[in-house]
């Protein structure tokens, strides 16, 4: 078949909601019939490149795949051409191999676009992440800086001519015991007085707790 252009308008109010709060991390899921769809975006200032870039696992099958958004996102456009590989995956998730009902790919779309949630709490954002980070990881280390060192060992503060990154400040969702509100303010909050995370794969060194990481951030303030 040829692509669709398929707009998922939907996605505006929390990819805009995202740049505001200085947490810029999509992720949250939908199920309809058969399927489960995990959306997610990793937008960020230094690597905008991703900014366009709508990734999709799909759960039943156990596959990650990301598509190229184009248009201005502010304003509404999320333009994306679905080919028939996005629709032989879709199909796939559905589990409608064989005969059945007629299959309206593009009322489906509609449905899809329909289904995107209108606020994101970070509650949902850091549990769709760490339940799916397992499943994509190898898929998408680009996403995280040094995506092998995921043990937290504190706070730096940085000069003024460099500033956090979101691929480093993100890990905090995957690899620390904490509330996930919390930990989104507390990105907010670090991100404000130009502040990142110190992270090692040294197994001899002890991780921080959330607790201790409020505390030292406390001491420097």
């Amino acid at each position: 078949m040829a692509s669709i252009k398929f707009n998922f308008s939907r996605l505006k109010n929390i990819y805009s909601d995202a740049w505001s709060k200085k947490d810029p991390t999509i992720a949250f899921e939908i199920r309809l019939g058969a399927g489960c769809f995990v959306f997610m975006m990793f937008l960020s200032k230094e690597d905008s490149d991703k900014n366009d870039r709508l990734f999709i696992y799909f759960r039943n099958i156990e596959t990650p795949h990301q598509i190229k958004l184009y248009g201005y996102h502010l304003g509404g456009s999320f333009d994306a051409y679905i080919s028939k590989k996005e629709e032989d995956l879709i199909r796939q998730e559905l589990q409608l191999q064989g005969g059945g009902n007629p299959f309206n790919f593009n009322a489906f779309l509609n449905e899809l676009n329909d289904n995107i949630p209108q606020f994101l709490p970070p509650t949902v954002k850091g549990e769709t992440l760490r339940n799916t980070w397992n499943y994509i990881r190898d898929d998408m280390k680009n996403i995280i800086d040094d995506a092998d060192k995921t043990i937290l060992i504190g706070l730096k503060r940085l000069p003024e001519e460099r500033k956090p990154r979101d691929k480093t400040l993100r890990k905090l969702y995957l690899y620390i015991n904490g509330h996930d509100n919390d930990i989104s303010d507390f990105i907010e909050a670090i991100k404000e007085r130009n502040i990142t995370l110190a992270w090692t794969n040294d197994p001899t060194r002890t991780a921080k707790s959330f607790a201790q990481l409020l505390t030292d951030f406390s001491r420097m303030q």
